[in-house]
């Protein structure tokens, strides 16, 4: 027997023992909705933290991959430009006329 119904016992049951024991009813019912609430709101939250925290942690990893491949491709052109340059030189030394490379970048590397 729960307390609600214990005091509407109590009190005879009808009038104002019936409202004190369903406004009792109404107020453990309200307690345990927002309970029951709470709880499936946080489960929610936790959920979406967790897709998120999974969508962040992929983010990262592409761009690492994006940033390592962006270091490998200014190496090889910085290789390439110190190339292009070297073999300029040389067709000067033999007498040719060869104008500077353009620039890989938007500035000479």
């Amino acid at each position: 027997m729960t307390a609600g119904e214990i005091v509407g016992w109590i009190l005879g049951g009808g009038g104002a023992g019936k409202m004190l024991y369903d406004l009792l009813k109404a107020r453990s019912d309200a307690r345990q909705m927002n309970a029951a609430a709470t709880k499936d709101l946080v489960a929610a939250a936790n959920d979406s933290a967790a897709a998120w925290q999974q969508d962040v942690e992929d983010l990262r990893g592409e761009l690492r991959k994006l940033w390592a491949g962006q270091r490998k491709q200014d190496e090889r052109i910085t290789a390439h430009l110190r190339w292009d340059r070297h073999v300029a030189e040389q067709l000067r030394e033999l007498g040719g006329t060869v104008p500077d490379p353009p620039p890989l970048y938007g500035e000479a590397a």
